[in-house]
């Protein structure tokens, strides 16, 4: 996570430590929880609390409250208010993946991957929140990787599993993702239709 997304969460972190101990027990976590819009019985309560901290101890530390803020895994995410809102990585995933899949086949091609990669990768280590670029592969043996059965293309399930943890290892928290991968989507899909305009040799007017 960068140095703009570590400020915001430390913001929140802070604001959820009432007590200013450095860790926030359940008692502060259902205080919290309390005062959002939706309503979590007790036993949501524990859930949560149980997935957060990692070490069983009944505390949430800064580095367990931070890696569940880049769980890709996790159902819940942190809004930039401060507050709790559902979290769905392939609900979040599904526009880009057609963005990615030009040919509408259901799969993206080797092609249609590489087409994309550079420019998703791209805007992904230049968002403020990112760690860097050390995440960053080289297109060819990233699809490699992704190409779980060597059949040359991405299904969405491949593609599911290969941006959960390009996205972790990006440092992006999920409250971020949902309106990053719709601008994504949609730049993606402007640019690939100024392409076929080119491809087509229509001029800024429109002619041919």
């Amino acid at each position: 996570m960068g140095s703009h997304g570590y400020c915001k969460v430390l913001d929140c972190f802070k604001r959820w430590d009432t007590d200013g101990n450095g860790t926030i027990d359940r008692k502060e976590l259902a205080a919290i929880l309390s005062q959002v819009s939706f309503k979590m019985s007790e036993s949501d309560i524990d859930k949560l609390m149980h997935t957060i901290d990692l070490n069983g101890d009944g505390e949430i530390n800064y580095a367990e409250f931070v890696e569940w803020l880049t769980n890709k895994s996790h159902t819940w995410c942190l809004t930039s208010d401060g507050w709790l809102d559902n979290f769905s990585l392939d609900v979040a995933l599904r526009p880009l993946f057609d963005s990615f899949d030009l040919d509408r086949s259901g799969y993206i091609s080797e092609d249609e991957f590489l087409e994309s990669y550079q420019i998703l990768s791209n805007c992904l280590k230049m968002h403020p929140s990112a760690n860097g670029d050390e995440w960053v592969k080289d297109p060819r043996s990233e699809l490699r990787d992704i190409d779980q059965d060597s059949d040359n293309k991405v299904s969405f399930d491949e593609f599911m599993q290969w941006q959960r943890k390009m996205l972790k290892d990006s440092g992006i928290p999920n409250a971020e993702l949902p309106s990053l991968l719709d601008e994504l989507s949609a730049s993606l899909q402007l640019i690939f239709d100024i392409d076929k305009m080119c491809s087509r040799g229509e001029g800024h007017d429109g002619s041919s």
